[in-house]
């Protein structure tokens, strides 16, 4: 995995997929290519769009480098604190905010939007409702599923 992250990087302009980004970037154990994408990736138009289950063991830049993270519920305390601590959000609000989704609705931090005023609420991190049903059952016929 790490070699097809160092292929990219050597090519630009590129996108890649990566499903169990903690496979390929366990804290502490991240290998060379994917670390070198996460740091300088974005001076080679490298995009990554990265997938994880359980974020506290993942290599910090995952998270913090990511110009949006879209979080899904987070039953684990760990998971759920490490990801607010990452993207510098207060983990009470954080815990609030991921106690309010129902099944199929996630969070999203978008990290270039701009900081609030003083009197003005923080809409870096959103709740979104799920697809709509009929999205869901059309992409399924579409699919072969």
């Amino acid at each position: 995995m790490d070699a097809v992250i160092g292929l990219a990087y050597a090519h630009r302009r590129t996108m890649v997929l990566v499903h169990e980004m903690g496979e390929l970037a366990t804290s502490g154990r991240t290998p060379a290519h994917t670390r070198r994408a996460l740091r300088l990736g974005r001076h080679r138009q490298l995009s990554l769009l990265m997938c994880n289950d359980r974020p506290f063991t993942l290599e910090p830049r995952v998270i913090r480098q990511a110009d949006i993270d879209y979080v899904f519920d987070l039953p684990g305390r760990n998971d759920r604190e490490y990801v607010a601590d990452t993207i510098g959000w207060d983990r009470d609000d954080f815990n609030a905010a991921m106690s309010e989704l129902r099944p199929f609705e996630y969070l999203r931090y978008d990290a270039l939007a701009p900081k609030p005023e003083p009197d003005e609420p923080d809409r870096r991190l959103l709740h979104f409702p799920p697809l709509p049903e009929e999205v869901i059952r059309a992409a399924g016929r579409t699919s072969g599923h």
